[in-house]
């Protein structure tokens, strides 16, 4: 007969047995995708490329010694086979679970026409309203294919497109502002409205640097874009300015990197600083990070540093604002966010209002 202990024993271990697989699944890591696309062999009249599929190989090359599984590479494509692949490429985003991160890069040519942003396939004929209308791909199309197949997943949509020689000189130039998605990153080659260099010997500048950042020790997703666009800004002389849509949301964002210390600011801080009431921080594009009780009397704070998405805070909720200057590391700042979390912003990045 079993015993009061071993009836106990019995239960306890059973109920182990049944906790471990629970948490053996929630320590799993990430599983990590990407596809890359290269459009070049366009018709005469929309202008052919020289780079895109150099651009591919070594943005894939790079991202997959980040620790991404590299889908096959897709070369010249129509309209069908580029949704076909982004179809399939979600598809597996989706079959990854929810930990799944997803990198798409495309290099070719990309429009706006009448406020709509498009990546264009080889078998457009010319870049008109038309042209695109019925054979283009919209990149909204390859956001919802995304998001949608996907939606638990982080995406990062990488567009090294609206190429200078589109069309030619009289050919559309540079893509729309794009809203953000949650849950996405969409980086840009490009500034809104702001054409895109294929020249380089062995890639174009924004690849390039992509590659480059993608090989360094591991560095957080906006970390490594805004040196992607330092790069790609001294490269091009100025003329070429990328940007990012940032939706991403989640408190941990996605390092990438090859394997080895993960770079960040060194501490410690030199001296904090609070600011007074009405104090703020604005980035390079003039968004506000972070405000305490603004002219008007509205407390607010923005929930990322590149975006101005602000909502209403309780009274309760704001703190005034500290700011360091991070010791032996003159273009860094750490502030403390609106939870009371430790978070970093490039100097260059803010004006003190």
């Amino acid at each position: 007969m079993m015993t009061n202990l071993n009836r106990c024993l019995a239960i306890l271990l059973l109920a182990l047995g049944t906790l471990t697989p629970v948490s053996t699944a929630m320590a799993q890591p990430a599983v990590k995708l990407a596809l890359v696309i290269g459009n070049k062999a366009y018709k005469t009249e929309v202008g052919p490329l020289k780079n895109p599929h150099n651009d591919i190989k070594i943005v894939g090359s790079a991202i997959q010694a980040s620790g991404f599984e590299v889908l096959t590479p897709l070369l010249d494509a129509t309209r069908a086979q580029m949704l076909g692949a982004v179809s399939d490429f979600a598809n597996q985003l989706q079959s990854a679970g929810p930990n799944a991160v997803g990198f798409l890069y495309y290099s070719g040519h990309g429009a706006a026409i009448r406020n709509q942003n498009y990546v264009i396939p080889i078998d457009v004929e010319k870049p008109d309203a038309a042209s695109l209308a019925n054979g283009g791909v919209q990149l909204s199309e390859i956001i919802s294919l995304l998001v949608e197949a996907a939606p638990e997943a982080l995406h990062y949509l990488v567009i090294d497109a609206c190429r200078n020689n589109l069309g030619g000189s009289k050919g559309p130039k540079g893509f729309r502002p794009e809203r953000r998605r949650d849950g996405m990153l969409v980086a840009f080659a490009t500034e809104p409205d702001k054409p895109a260099s294929d020249e380089g010997e062995l890639s174009g500048p924004y690849a390039s640097a992509l590659a480059a950042e993608l090989r360094k020790p591991q560095q957080i997703d906006l970390l490594l874009f805004h040196h992607v666009r330092v790069a790609v800004d001294q490269i091009t002389n100025g003329e070429q300015k990328p940007w990012i849509e940032d939706g991403i949301l989640r408190a941990e964002r996605t390092y990438f990197g090859v394997p080895g210390p993960r770079h960040k600011p060194q501490e410690p801080i030199l001296a904090w600083e609070t600011l007074p009431q009405g104090a703020y921080l604005v980035n390079e594009r003039g968004y506000t990070i972070y405000a305490t009780s603004e002219p008007g009397g509205r407390d607010t704070i923005v929930d990322s540093i590149q975006h101005a998405a602000r909502r209403p805070l309780k009274g309760a909720d704001v703190a005034p604002l500290k700011i360091g200057k991070i010791k032996g590391s003159p273009k860094w700042y750490k502030y403390i966010d609106i939870k009371g979390r430790d978070a970093y912003v490039p100097a260059d990045q803010i004006t003190l209002k």
